[in-house]
Protein backbone atom coordinates (compact mmCIF):
# COMPACT_ATOMS: atom_id res chain seq x y z
CA UNK A 1 0.00 0.00 0.00
CA UNK A 2 1.11 3.42 -0.75
CA UNK A 3 -0.34 6.57 0.60
CA UNK A 4 0.22 10.04 -0.51
CA UNK A 5 -1.16 13.50 0.72
CA UNK A 6 -1.21 16.68 -1.31
CA UNK A 7 -1.73 19.67 0.24
CA UNK A 8 -2.33 22.92 -2.42
CA UNK A 9 -2.52 25.37 -0.20
CA UNK A 10 -3.65 28.23 -1.72
CA UNK A 11 -3.18 27.73 -5.36
CA UNK A 12 -4.01 30.23 -7.71
CA UNK A 13 -5.35 29.04 -11.12
CA UNK A 14 -7.22 31.12 -13.77
CA UNK A 15 -8.11 33.77 -10.93
CA UNK A 16 -9.56 31.04 -8.93
CA UNK A 17 -8.46 30.19 -5.66
CA UNK A 18 -7.86 26.86 -4.60
CA UNK A 19 -8.08 25.21 -1.46
CA UNK A 20 -7.41 21.49 -1.85
CA UNK A 21 -6.47 18.84 0.54
CA UNK A 22 -6.72 15.32 -1.36
CA UNK A 23 -5.33 11.94 0.15
CA UNK A 24 -4.57 9.15 -2.23
CA UNK A 25 -3.86 5.52 -1.71
CA UNK A 26 -2.85 2.84 -3.84
CA UNK A 27 -2.89 -0.61 -2.63
CA UNK A 28 -1.66 -3.37 -5.36
CA UNK A 29 -2.99 -6.84 -4.75
CA UNK A 30 0.02 -9.66 -4.33
CA UNK A 31 0.02 -11.24 -8.07
CA UNK A 32 0.48 -8.08 -9.63
CA UNK A 33 -2.89 -8.27 -11.95
CA UNK A 34 -4.55 -5.21 -10.58
CA UNK A 35 -4.33 -2.30 -8.16
CA UNK A 36 -7.34 -0.07 -6.38
CA UNK A 37 -6.82 3.90 -6.05
CA UNK A 38 -8.36 4.91 -3.64
CA UNK A 39 -8.92 9.27 -3.50
CA UNK A 40 -10.38 11.72 -0.67
CA UNK A 41 -10.87 15.53 -1.61
CA UNK A 42 -11.56 18.19 0.28
CA UNK A 43 -11.18 21.67 -0.48
CA UNK A 44 -14.09 24.20 1.58
CA UNK A 45 -14.02 26.70 -0.50
CA UNK A 46 -15.87 24.73 -3.34
CA UNK A 47 -16.99 21.81 -1.95
CA UNK A 48 -20.03 21.32 0.34
CA UNK A 49 -18.56 17.97 1.83
CA UNK A 50 -15.51 16.31 1.05
CA UNK A 51 -15.56 14.17 -2.20
CA UNK A 52 -14.09 10.16 -2.11
CA UNK A 53 -13.90 7.53 -4.69
CA UNK A 54 -12.20 4.59 -5.82
CA UNK A 55 -11.01 3.05 -9.04
CA UNK A 56 -9.87 -0.48 -9.92
CA UNK A 57 -6.78 -0.98 -12.39
CA UNK A 58 -6.73 -4.06 -14.18
CA UNK A 59 -3.55 -5.09 -16.05
CA UNK A 60 -3.92 -5.58 -19.82
CA UNK A 61 -2.24 -8.97 -21.83
CA UNK A 62 -2.67 -6.49 -24.96
CA UNK A 63 0.82 -4.91 -26.03
CA UNK A 64 0.88 -1.56 -26.59
CA UNK A 65 0.41 -0.29 -30.03
CA UNK A 66 2.00 2.58 -31.48
CA UNK A 67 -0.37 4.17 -34.07
CA UNK A 68 1.07 7.14 -35.69
CA UNK A 69 1.05 10.35 -33.67
CA UNK A 70 2.25 13.31 -35.45
CA UNK A 71 3.52 15.66 -32.95
CA UNK A 72 1.60 18.98 -33.23
CA UNK A 73 3.30 20.47 -29.80
CA UNK A 74 5.95 22.43 -31.31
CA UNK A 75 9.98 22.74 -30.38
CA UNK A 76 9.50 23.90 -26.93
CA UNK A 77 8.29 20.63 -25.97
CA UNK A 78 11.08 18.55 -27.79
CA UNK A 79 13.39 17.01 -24.76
Amino acid sequence: MVRRRCDAGQLFFYNLVIQMHMVEQFTFDADGSSFLWEHLVEDTLYFQSPYSNSHVFLRSDIAYESYGCINLSGTNNLR
